[in-house]
Parts: structure tokens; sequence; C-alpha cells
């Protein structure tokens, strides 16, 4: 049974690698293809390329966090992990056939917090781990918003006055801060699935401390960029034909803005979602130009989205995790 539990946590850990980079690559590339710094096909190419090689830069400081400060290792079971992330996945595609650019991040905390309270109670939760956790979530998008807008107004500073050729050297800044951007991202969520994929190995005793394995990078790694490769355009189109018209000058400050925001927070060793920081920092450049232009109904439906995603897998993963103490009983 554990093998068969463990082989399960590192299948559903690939794919929830995958859907990661289905969904988020979407809004990763939102602003270069709007913008039209550059063809959806050759920025896909640049946004999976980068995927595949920012797990490899950025440490392990994410599932680190992912694997210990959200559930007790020693309480929950491999049982109660997959189902957490089963619900994460769940959710992620209902909200890629909705066009919503919903959190990965959100839905595997609910699911986790959901499941792990089902199976054991609050013991079994790092209730300062999770906190630290939601308040990254909460201020990112925030800090996101503030540094878009920011950003944007100094740009608006700079290129005052300047002829109309200045939007090339705008794209091509736009590009650069595009595959920094697809790196970290790459890294802070290959990550979030190296540590699920280590706190299987722990749970079913395949491993007796928590150390990433080397062979966990590798795999993350191509799964995320196969995710990024197919992409997912209902999101794509929401984020770039529907918020606003984007020009260079929005692109280069989003994507700056997403940026620094996301690998601050990788840094730290923080799991969180991208696409509310692309979407917040959208927003914020596109408000600095004026705040009419921007469709706050459009954002409204994705922060909406963001706020139920926690208790609705926290509810589901719970349900799930009853209905198998169910079963299971003679």
């Amino acid at each position: 049974m554990p093998n068969i539990a463990l082989t399960l946590t590192v299948a559903l850990s690939l794919v929830f690698a995958y859907l990661n980079g289905y969904n988020d690559s979407g809004a990763n590339i939102a602003p270069l293809v709007a913008s039209r710094a550059m063809g959806r096909r050759p920025a896909l190419l640049l946004a999976a390329v980068a995927e595949l090689i920012g797990p490899f830069l950025f440490g392990v400081a994410v599932a680190q966090t992912v694997g210990r400060s959200v559930v007790r290792t020693d309480l929950i079971t491999p049982v109660q992990l997959n189902i957490a992330i089963a619900t994460a996945i769940g959710w992620g595609l209902l909200a890629g056939q909705l066009r919503i650019p919903t959190s990965a991040t959100h839905a595997l905390l609910g699911g986790m917090v959901g499941a792990a309270f089902a199976g054991v109670g609050v013991a079994a939760l790092n209730l300062a781990g999770i906190a630290r956790i939601v308040a990254f979530l909460v201020a990112t998008p925030i800090v996101g918003l503030v540094l878009g807008h920011v950003t944007l107004n100094l740009l608006l500073l700079v290129v005052q006055g300047m002829p109309p050729h200045v939007n090339r050297y705008l794209r091509w800044g736009e590009i650069g801060f595009s595959m920094g951007l697809s790196l970290v991202h790459g890294a802070n969520n290959a990550q979030t699935s190296m540590g699920l994929i280590t706190l299987g190995l722990v749970l079913t005793g395949a491993q007796v401390a928590f150390v990433v394995p080397e062979w966990t990078v590798a795999v993350c790694a191509v799964a995320l960029a196969l995710g990024v490769a197919v992409s997912s355009q209902r999101i794509m189109w929401r984020l770039g034909g529907h918020l606003y018209r984007i020009r260079p000058i929005h692109g280069f400050a989003s994507t700056g803005a997403s940026f620094a925001t996301l690998l601050v927070a990788t840094e730290a060793g923080a799991p969180v979602s991208g696409t509310q920081i692309i979407s917040a920092t959208l927003a914020g450049a596109g408000a600095a130009q004026r705040l009419s232009m921007v469709r706050w109904t459009v954002f409204q439906s994705i922060v909406v989205a963001w706020v139920i995603t926690f208790p609705a897998t926290t509810i589901i993963a719970a349900a799930l995790v009853w209905l198998a103490q169910l079963f299971r009983q003679p």
C-alpha cells in the first residue's frame, strides 16, 4: 500500500505541475502578446524554456514551506495528502473551463488544510506556517497592484515627449522581464510540486528526513514546462484582451512589477499565485494611466475567484476525507 500511495502522490503532483503550467502560462504571456511585443507561439516557446530552467536556479525554499509549514508530517496520512492534491487539480480544471485565472496555490492550501482537519483535527495543522503563507498570498497582489501603478507613472514621466519608436525599446524590455518572470514562476510553481512529492516520500517511509531529492527538480520542471507549451488561450485572452487595451508601456510596467514581486516571494520561500500577481500588476498599470480604462468588472470576477477558492477547496477536501473514512469503516 505505501508504494501505491507514493506512486499516486508522485503522479498527482506532476499533474498538478502540468496544470499549473497550462493555466498560468496564459497569464504570463498575456501582456507580451496583447502589447504585440511577441506572437503567441514565440512567447510560449520562450516561456516554456524559461520555466524549464527556472526550477534549477532558485533552491528549494518554497518546497520546504509547502512540505513542512502547512501540515504536521507525523499526523497526516498519504491518503489525506492525495485527496488534497486531487482537490486542487479538480479546482484548476474547473477554473480553466470557466476561463478564470484562479490560484492553484490557494486551491492546494485549501485542500491540504481541509484534508488534514477532517482526518485528524486542528492538531494536524501548522497554524503559524499557514498564517505566513496566507499573509504572502494576500500581500503579493496588493504589492503588485501598487508596484504596477508606480512603475507606469514613472515610465510616463520618462517617455514624455519621446518619439513613437520608443515602443520598440519598451517591447524589448518587456521581453526581458517576461523571460525573468517565467524563470521565477517556474521555480516557485515547480517547487510546490517538489514539496508535495517529498512530503509523500516522508509519509510513506521512503525517506526519514524532509530532504528534497534532486530527481524531483527535473521531473517537476519538465511537467511544468509541458503544461506551458500547450498553454490556456482562454485565460490569456481574458487578461490580455478583456481587462483593457494593453500597450507596450503597460506590458513593460506590469511584467517588470510581476517579476520583482514574484522574485522576492520565491527567495522568501513563499508559495504564491503568479496569476494573482500578474492580474494585479496589469490592473495597477492600467489604472495609473486612467482609472476608467480598466474594466473593473472583469478584475472583480477574478478577485471573487481568488476569495472563494480557499474555503471551497477546504470544504471539498474535508468532505472527500470524511467520505473515505466512512467507506473504510466495517
